[in-house]
């Protein structure tokens, strides 16, 4: 997140003009590499990605694509997102309904096994001390992330609903994130005690890699 800069739904009014900026867009069946001038800012849900292709506008079918770096300083810095489905996970591993919303989501800490990505509502790039960052919206009751395998594009959703805490959320998904350590929950539980709440994302994925060293 060191390029990354926070802001809620409310200051949505006053983001920048559309911009187009270097990146790199991925496809999904073959996993093609297309070097493009992507417009931001985009919404996360957006079914098209505004692009320019040798210097000519297209609107590219985001269903299409896996993922997306965007190059901002010149080149010098990378951000990378992902697309995917959001899946809210049941305590007993069942998926809600409610898990087709296709979205992009920035990528935050990528492992071997297990990635973590922003559960953002709108990317735009901003300048801060003449240095650009990706900004990100979130809706002001609602910030969190995803949890998902990088050969998957299911996004299973961090956030607690009503009724819900984020162990039985994560513990409903542990099948599909961490196959190879059955008793996930337990170890992070054991490792959250003296933890910060804010701080249970990382737990959890040191937890995970714990796991596989010792297996």
């Amino acid at each position: 997140m060191k390029h990354a800069l926070l802001l809620l739904l409310l200051l949505l009014p006053f983001l920048s003009v559309a911009r187009s900026y270097k990146g790199t867009i991925y496809y999904k069946k073959d996993n093609r590499a297309v070097n493009v001038e992507i417009q931001m800012p985009f919404e996360v849900n957006a079914k098209k990605l505004k692009v320019k292709i040798n210097g000519k506008k297209q609107k590219i079918e985001a269903e299409n694509l896996s993922y997306m770096d965007i190059y901002l300083n010149n080149g010098k810095t990378k951000v990378s997102f992902k697309r995917g489905k959001i899946s809210h996970f049941k305590k007993n591993g069942e998926i809600r309904k409610r898990q087709n919303v296709d979205v992009w989501s920035m990528l935050t800490d990528v492992r071997e096994h297990i990635t973590v990505s922003l559960a953002g509502m709108l990317y735009d790039v901003k300048k801060k001390k003449n240095e650009e960052h990706i900004l990100v919206v979130f809706h002001p009751t609602v910030y969190g992330y995803y949890l998902s395998k990088s050969n998957s594009d299911i996004l299973v959703s961090t956030d607690p609903a009503i009724g819900e805490s984020f162990e039985s959320k994560i513990g409903g998904a542990k099948e599909l994130l961490f196959p190879e350590c059955p008793d996930i929950m337990e170890r992070y539980e054991i490792a959250q005690k003296n933890e910060k709440k804010s701080n249970r994302i990382n737990v959890l994925i040191e937890t995970y890699e714990a796991c596989l060293s010792n297996n």
